[in-house]
């Protein structure tokens, strides 16, 4: 039977890539991004993820096979600390009774070598994971804020570890680890794992290096091992396997696809 998978995010980069290589692949994929797709959701925003959960529940009453979560904003700002986490985590959580439905049910998350990096804000990441968008809103303006007061180059502070996005992947990654393990997903068959793609030469990925001080940031950012930066398609490859039914035993697992980007900046200390 022909495996139905959702992907968010799906008009644009890694979302795009992975939709394009599922349907290749002979899957049925729903593609919802915010102005093209099978369904058009603003997934910042709480209706739009109401919205996105009804059209899909339409779109595959007897049982949903897998999700894969792209999307997502790279700026710092309240609309990406709304749609980098609770995009990803309020949609799984209303498909929740379709993927137990499946026979072999997945779920695939992005977040980021960010999650890795030091300068997530810990109270952020806690109003996150306590389920508090407001809350979180709040603190993502404030930390915007006195960020930007804090700096010349609002477009260099955007970029550095230190800001909204980073605790937005930090969360995704602990929601990963904690759901993974719990009764209502892993213990009921449901297989949960994220990916942390380092600089990834996307549409926004590319724009980035358009400008002399962005272009260096990147560099300090994200080492590469390979002397390359991946491409949407790689990030595309281990996400379907993750979604596939041949993963049948990697659980709550944050895997780096990032070039070597991880390894160059945490060694082998950490084990």
């Amino acid at each position: 039977m022909t495996r139905k998978i959702l992907v968010t995010g799906a008009a644009n980069g890694i979302g795009k890539a992975t939709a394009a290589l599922a349907e290749a692949r002979g899957l049925k994929v729903i593609r919802a991004d915010l102005h093209e797709g099978d369904v058009v959701a603003d997934l910042s925003t709480a209706q739009g993820r109401e919205e996105l959960i009804a059209s899909v529940q339409a779109l595959t009453p007897n049982g949903l096979d897998g999700v894969i979560t792209c999307a997502g904003l790279l700026v710092s700002s309240t609309t990406s600390a709304s749609l980098n986490y609770f995009g990803s985590v309020d949609v799984l959580e209303g498909l929740q009774p379709l993927l137990l439905k499946s026979p072999a049910p997945r779920v695939v998350l992005v977040s980021s070598r960010m999650a890795y990096a030091n300068g997530a804000d810990s109270a952020l990441v806690e109003f996150y994971l306590a389920g508090n968008e407001k809350a979180s809103r709040e603190r993502a303006q404030d930390l915007a804020a006195r960020a930007e007061a804090q700096t010349e180059s609002r477009l260099v502070n955007q970029l550095t570890p230190l800001g909204i996005y980073a605790s937005s992947k930090v969360a995704i990654a602990r929601w990963t680890r904690r759901a993974a393990i719990s009764p209502r997903w892993g213990g009921s068959g449901i297989i949960v794992n994220a990916v942390a793609p380092g600089f990834i030469e996307t549409e926004a990925g590319l724009a980035l290096r358009e400008h002399a001080v962005r272009s260096q940031v990147v560099r300090d950012m994200h080492p590469q091992v390979l002397g390359r930066y991946g491409r949407p398609d790689e990030v595309a490859e281990l996400m379907l396997w993750l979604a596939s039914p041949a993963n049948s035993l990697m659980i709550g697992q944050l895997l780096c696809i990032d070039g070597g980007t991880e390894v160059l900046e945490r060694g082998d200390s950490h084990w």
